[in-house]
């Protein structure tokens, strides 16, 4: 199933200068259980793929990954996006 991710922050801040939609990424969804070394136990992995289900590069992962609303046009999820930003690990929460 094709998605539409309209990323409206980027390292838990408000982007500057984009519409209020944000920016607009596509791809394909996957989610699966994963083991994060980070947290030492499994959660559940929310990546956007391309056809060959590569992950895109934008927008990173998310953890945590529950489904908040599902409607026949629109899904609304959280999570927790986590990366390594100069040897700091940060983690945001994501909607």
């Amino acid at each position: 199933m094709g998605f539409v991710v309209y990323r409206r922050r980027i390292r838990g801040r408000e982007r500057q200068g984009t519409p209020i939609g944000g920016a607009e990424v596509c791809g394909y969804l996957s989610v699966i259980e994963e083991r994060s070394p980070v947290w030492a136990r499994t959660t559940r992995v929310a990546r956007l793929v391309d056809a060959q289900r590569r992950p895109l590069p934008d927008p990173p992962p998310l953890l945590d990954f529950p489904l908040v609303l599902a409607k026949s046009d629109l899904w609304t999820n959280s999570g927790i996006e986590s990366a390594d930003h100069n040897g700091i690990m940060e983690a945001h929460a994501q909607t």
